[in-house]
């Protein structure tokens, strides 16, 4: 519900029925953007180039096996500098096993803390739709086939891979992109190249841009090395509204600055960032 460049409240429905939510302000933390694609804001998807989304990703947690015995399986293990060499001896395996993967870089990486518990990652479900019902499903539940093909491969395999099981799964698949709002500002990739400043950012950021693609991944192409750079309250700011804003990985970006800023680390600083601007503009407000 909206009046001009207002929004003046959203209705849902649950177990409870319907249910309308009035607010002075509205911080969308949907991860797809969802209440400011419903309010009318101009959003983009995917590369700039062929529209395409990164693929989402089905990651389960495993045990019964230990960290001694698949050391060489495993990436960032503590001490151990980082290598894609374990992603190549997974894939060897699981190939060898006739298992034939979506995800070329397959791994396994323990949890912190624990010696018997790791990641695994074996999935990639290309060219879906991260807004889609339908294609969130299928996709879930091909992701969810593979994981447990590979473990009840290694299982049967043996040795030290006997007990292996998979203890966990996420109730859907990863999604790593989908609607980017357009925003009062655009974070692009030249704000990467240049490492850009703001004052009072919404957050600070410095992981690499990683593109996911058929085959493995990318970091980009070779011109964008990301500097560590700001993202501006303003691109967390729905363009149209003066009371609508939003955190995650739906703020206002290009394709590369979105590869950058995407991961858990930055959108929970963006959350807190424009939880704190918010609530400074309410108290201005009176």
């Amino acid at each position: 519900e909206k009046d001009k460049s207002s929004v003046e409240g959203i209705r849902t429905y649950s177990k409870s029925g319907f249910q309308t939510y009035s607010a002075d302000i509205f911080i969308d933390c949907t991860g797809d953007g969802d209440v400011c694609a419903m309010a009318g804001c101009e959003f983009d998807m995917g590369d700039e180039e062929n529209g395409i989304c990164q693929p989402m990703s089905f990651v389960s947690i495993v045990g019964g096996v230990k960290l001694e015995d698949i050391r060489e399986y495993c990436i960032h293990v503590p001490d151990v500098p980082y290598s894609d060499a374990p992603k190549l001896k997974t894939w060897e395996l699981l190939s060898s096993l006739g298992i034939k993967l979506s995800y070329t870089m397959p791994f396994f990486m323990p949890i912190p803390g624990e010696t018997d518990r790791f990641v695994f990652a074996c999935n990639h479900e290309y060219h879906k739709n991260g807004v889609s019902a339908e294609e969130l499903t299928s996709a879930t539940l091909e992701g969810r086939r593979e994981a447990f093909e590979s473990v009840r491969a290694l299982k049967r395999l043996g040795g030290i891979w006997k007990n292996i099981k998979v203890i966990s799964t996420p109730s859907y698949i990863g999604v790593r992109e989908s609607r980017r709002i357009h925003g009062k500002y655009k974070v692009t990739k030249e704000d990467l190249i240049e490492g850009k400043s703001w004052p009072n950012p919404a957050c600070h950021v410095t992981f690499n841009v990683d593109i996911h693609f058929a085959g493995g991944y990318k970091n980009g192409e070779v011109a964008v090395k990301n500097q560590g750079y700001d993202i501006p309250m303003e691109a967390l700011m729905a363009e149209g509204f003066d009371n609508l804003f939003m955190a995650g990985r739906c703020i206002s970006g290009d394709f590369y600055a979105h590869a950058s800023y995407r991961v858990m680390g930055n959108t929970l600083m963006m959350g807190e960032g424009i939880g704190r601007y918010c609530a400074r503009l309410l108290a201005q407000r009176g």
